[in-house]
């Protein structure tokens, strides 16, 4: 509509400045051979002073108008942030500020704006998140190690935050230190920095977490007879430590601590750069990373939006057309003798949070855990000896290979095999307490709502230590 009203605007434009320019044609050259009366010449002269007027209003109309259907364009086009500066990128938006809602539009972190950087890479967008402390700041005043301290506060919330980190691929932060006379990590640790959990990080930028060096002690590059940073010559000239921060997991300086700045003339300068996030982590499971030609191995997926991206191993050849996503945990060799004294419940550590296996399932058509039980004489869930834990901390009373909503029975149960046949109220195997013979239960849970299996616990009948068990629990797989 604006754009129409502004084609009609311009063509009234166009024929008033016809009109006016016909004017000047015939005040220039008069009509035929007959002399110009005085007065008409002012007559049309105030006319086209008049139109000229008229032209200008015009003007100023349709350039506010273009103002409007610009603004409305902006509207239209933010009506939605994007999740990321990628995807800015990808419709050719120029660098500046603009909102991004990584956990995307029903999930809990609200948008929020950032700086999107389109040129610096040639292939991705790079998130640049603001802080307080960008500017050189100079660091005077005391002599012992971090006695200096200056706290960072950022633009965004640390949820915020976490939510470009975790669907990025990688991020890094610059920071450096301009010293005369003042040492970092020569003979004490007089400097360090504070990640995001505030935990101290006793290295500077360019060098391996704890190593104490700057990166021209990891390269051997320093200047002068210094070993670990170039301000730990301790000498009477400017020197700098400086390079990028590079490790997700304490990203971002939330405080930096500064010391061995007393002396006449010592003193520094340090420099904290914006949070610089890139890349896109979209791989959500081990099937996607399969149809790209990966082989079987470990990799990083993301399978929900706002939750942190988790190491898996992928299982790309047991099953034909598909990749299998593999969560290991700390229970998964067969366990040692288990007797009536020992300690029966089991705790299982999964290499993952609940949260990020939560995603992964819901994420996935099917997911699967093997179970087993091998007995001699124990009981099992006939007399309540046995159970299991599930995702939400329930307890759970059937076991791999039976129905989950067959109370008591194992897959034994559910084909009538169960050993020994005769006592058809045995719904497992290893229900026959007191037998000298060894048993097995096993089988896979299916429940997507349950798994994985959190804990066990596996108790016996009697006191004798005649009798006894061994568990396995296998990984959680998802596909």
């Amino acid at each position: 509509m604006f754009r129409f009203s502004t084609l009609l605007i311009a063509l009234c434009l166009w024929t008033t400045k016809a009109k006016a320019d016909n004017f000047w044609s015939y005040e220039e050259f008069g009509s035929g051979s007959e002399p110009i009366d005085e007065q008409c010449c002012i007559d049309m002269q105030s006319q086209i002073d008049e139109i000229n007027g008229q032209v200008a209003a015009l003007q100023s109309q349709v350039s506010s108008l273009q103002n409007q259907v610009e603004q409305i364009e902006v509207t239209i086009n933010f009506t939605s942030p994007k999740q990321s500066c990628e995807q800015y990128k990808l419709m050719s938006y120029d660098s500046g500020y603009y909102e991004i809602d990584p956990d995307g539009a029903d999930g809990a972190i609200p948008p929020f704006q950032v700086y999107c950087d389109m040129t610096s890479d040639p292939e991705w967008a790079v998130t640049m998140l603001g802080h307080d402390s960008e500017e050189r700041t100079y660091v005077r005043g005391c002599q012992d190690p971090g006695c200096f301290s200056h706290d960072v506060t950022y633009d965004q919330t640390w949820e915020q935050i976490q939510a470009v980190m975790w669907t990025s691929r990688s991020c890094q932060q610059y920071l450096s230190y301009e010293c005369l006379g003042s040492m970092m990590f020569s003979y004490n640790d007089y400097a360090w920095w504070v990640s995001r959990d505030g935990e101290e990080q006793h290295y500077w930028a360019g060098a391996d977490p704890g190593s104490k060096m700057c990166e021209c002690g990891k390269k051997g590059t320093c200047e002068g007879k210094a070993t670990t940073c170039n301000c730990d010559n301790n000498d009477l000239v400017w020197r700098q430590d400086d390079g990028y921060l590079t490790s997700k997991d304490t990203l971002p300086a939330t405080q930096l601590f500064f010391g061995d700045v007393l002396g006449v003339e010592e003193r520094g300068y340090f420099t904290l750069g914006k949070l610089e996030c890139k890349g896109e982590v979209s791989t959500k499971d081990c099937t996607g990373l399969k149809s790209d030609g990966n082989p079987s191995g470990y990799y990083t997926i993301a399978p929900g939006a706002g939750v942190q991206p988790f190491e898996v191993y992928c299982d790309m050849d047991s099953y034909p057309g598909t990749g299998i996503t593999v969560v290991h945990h700390d229970k998964e060799s067969q366990s040692s003798q288990l007797y009536y004294y020992t300690d029966n419940d089991i705790e299982v550590n999964y290499n993952a949070t609940m949260v990020q296996i939560g995603a992964l399932i819901n994420g996935s058509n099917n997911c699967e855990q093997y179970i087993e039980w091998q007995c001699r004489g124990t009981g099992m869930l006939y007399s309540g000896y046995t159970w299991w834990i599930s995702r939400q901390g329930d307890k759970m009373t059937y076991w791999g290979g039976a129905d989950p909503t067959h109370d008591g029975y194992c897959a034994c149960g559910e084909t009538g095999s169960c050993q020994p046949g005769n006592y058809y109220y045995y719904k497992c195997n290893c229900d026959y307490a007191g037998s000298s013979t060894i048993r097995v239960d096993a089988g896979y849970l299916y429940d997507k709502n349950v798994l994985p299996v959190t804990g066990m616990h596996y108790g016996f009948y009697t006191t004798s230590s005649s009798y006894y068990g061994y568990y396995t629990l296998g990984p959680l797989k998802c596909y």
